[in-house]
């Protein structure tokens, strides 16, 4: 199955539109990820025009509480399910920023849930900013979409700008994906399906959606990329 038809049944016809729009409206790499166990999955990415852009391989799995879309998610759930999570887990420092207590974690998913945002400020890499929302949609699985790029251009405008319109584009995939009316088991079939299959076309080919053709002047795909390959 073409992974691109996978995501597309996974999170709803206009998913890979949305990030399109996030990524034209505020030039930043637009990512979309769902939680997968105890981690973080990235499932759909469009990368920024800059040369300079953050990148992460569809399929990529990351800490849940280092990384912006880790956060949203985490968010979704209760404080004892995030403090299981974190039993099994640990909360290793990624950067001197990450947070590393569980007392804080629940802090913050305490402000995110008040706020509907994410803001990750080099938690993840040193030099590079998130902004995250979590998609909330009668699907069985959580899920977040967020734009990531360098600190030095992730500065405060652009955070009042992006979060507005990530708020706008997760209410638009929420819509997008099968609704309260829709049975649960109907729901979870086409989503095991989905998945099973986007998990078969990784270890098969090792890529999933590619992202579009480098404009001139961009690093060609697969090469090093700044800040750095870590994901946010």
């Amino acid at each position: 199955v073409p992974l691109g038809d996978v995501a597309v049944r996974l999170v709803g016809a206009t998913s890979m539109a949305v990030l399109n729009e996030l990524v034209a409206s505020l030039h930043e790499t637009a990512n979309l990820a769902v939680l997968s166990g105890d981690r973080v999955e990235y499932i759909a990415q469009v990368p920024s025009p800059h040369p300079m852009r953050m990148f992460t391989e569809v399929g990529h799995r990351a800490a849940l509480h280092s990384t912006g879309v880790g956060k949203a998610l985490l968010s979704e759930l209760t404080d004892p399910e995030v403090r299981e999570i974190v039993a099994r887990t640990g909360l290793a420092p990624a950067t001197e920023h990450t947070i590393t207590s569980e007392q804080a974690l629940i802090g913050a998913l305490s402000d995110i849930r008040r706020d509907g945002v994410v803001i990750d400020d080099e938690e993840q890499e040193l030099g590079v900013r998130c902004v995250a929302v979590p998609v909330r949609s009668a699907l069985p699985m959580s899920m977040a979409v967020s734009i990531s790029g360098p600190a030095i251009r992730v500065d405060a405008a652009l955070i009042d700008r992006a979060i507005p319109l990530l708020t706008a584009a997760a209410a638009r995939l929420a819509l997008s994906m099968p609704q309260a009316g829709q049975s649960t088991r109907v729901q979870r079939v086409t989503l095991t399906a989905a998945r099973s299959a986007l998990l078969c076309e990784i270890a098969t080919t090792g890529q999933a959606i590619s992202p579009p053709t480098p404009s001139r002047g961009s690093f060609p795909r697969g090469s090093l990329r700044v800040p750095g390959p870590r994901s946010v």
